[in-house]
């Protein structure tokens, strides 16, 4: 939370978040961030406790992923559409006592057999509200992040502060990360990345509304946010790549991987946008969203991974 901080005395009045219902600059998100910490606390929440993270896509994951981390706990996104069967292991297994959730998810939250606190959006014009005292040592336990294992089970995945910074630190993320697109699910660890690298940064995060992307609102948000970077998994580039190539214009960068990249699909992005920059990258949860990265200039076949990310032995 340092890092953050930082950024926040840094450039208070620059805008970090841009979501579907108007902005928040730095100095706005860490104010509510902390009033959120303060409440939940008062709720019990305390250093290195688990409080998942039952919401939709909005500014208030932003808000409350920070706020959980200010209080000192660490957090856990949950899918919305988990069965209430898979939330109660999840909230058994790391020993929960309490779920965070949105209005609209309220009733999911309730599923899960413990205390549920209703984070509802915080107005911007909220008072400043002092840091709390700092918790979140490199070692100690950021966030933890669900996925089906081998077995079909739920597999909890730790990642530390320090997990988060090494991969902010990346040298492929220091130029056209400006605005970065957060599309993801909070629950799948893309998040990471479209939240992190540019809240860490300066940079500012865009929401985008509610529901799957397509590429005509891809369009929509980089005319109007002038997004300049982004990550989508292999099956959605192809899928974009194949319905309009040119969908990319005008961002920097565009980040893919995931499962093998098809050639034609990014022949097409490459030709389609030459002056995107476009990295396939590689990582499974455990290496904290991503491991490799190579930048596509020419197309080969298989189309490479790449290098590790600085820092990183492969």
């Amino acid at each position: 939370m340092r890092v953050f901080e930082e950024q926040v005395g840094r450039t208070p009045e620059e805008v970090a978040v841009s979501h579907p219902s108007g902005r928040l600059t730095y100095r706005q998100l860490n104010t509510m961030a902390n009033l959120r910490a303060r409440q939940l606390v008062q709720a019990g929440v305390g250093r290195q406790s688990p409080v998942p993270l039952v919401m939709g896509r909005s500014a208030d994951v932003v808000v409350t992923a920070l706020a959980v981390m200010k209080a000192g706990g660490f957090y856990i996104p949950v899918h919305l559409s988990s069965p209430a069967a898979r939330l109660r292991e999840i909230v058994t297994d790391v020993g929960a006592n309490i779920v965070v959730t949105d209005s609209a998810a309220e009733s999911r939250g309730r599923d899960s057999g413990v205390r549920v606190f209703v984070a509802d959006g915080l107005p911007a014009g909220t008072p400043e509200v002092p840091n709390p005292s700092p918790y979140g040592l490199p070692g100690e336990l950021a966030y933890v992040m669900y996925t089906s294992g081998s077995t079909g089970a739920p597999k909890g995945v730790a990642v530390t502060h320090r997990d988060i910074l090494d991969l902010v630190a990346d040298s492929a993320w220091r130029t056209g990360h400006e605005r970065v697109l957060v599309h993801s699910a909070h629950a799948f660890d893309a998040s990471t990345y479209e939240m992190w690298v540019p809240l860490l940064t300066g940079g500012r995060v865009v929401v985008a509304p509610p529901g799957q992307l397509d590429t005509a609102g891809l369009r929509s948000l980089v005319e109007q946010h002038a997004v300049t970077a982004m990550f989508l998994t292999t099956a959605l580039f192809s899928l974009f790549a194949e319905q309009d190539p040119a969908c990319f214009s005008g961002m920097h960068t565009v980040a893919t991987g995931g499962e093998l990249m098809p050639v034609q699909a990014m022949r097409g992005v490459r030709t389609a946008c030459p002056d995107v920059r476009v990295l396939h990258v590689y990582g499974p949860t455990e290496t904290t969203t991503f491991a490799t990265r190579h930048r596509v200039d020419e197309v080969g076949d298989p189309v490479p991974i790449g290098q590790p990310l600085d820092g990183v032995r492969c």
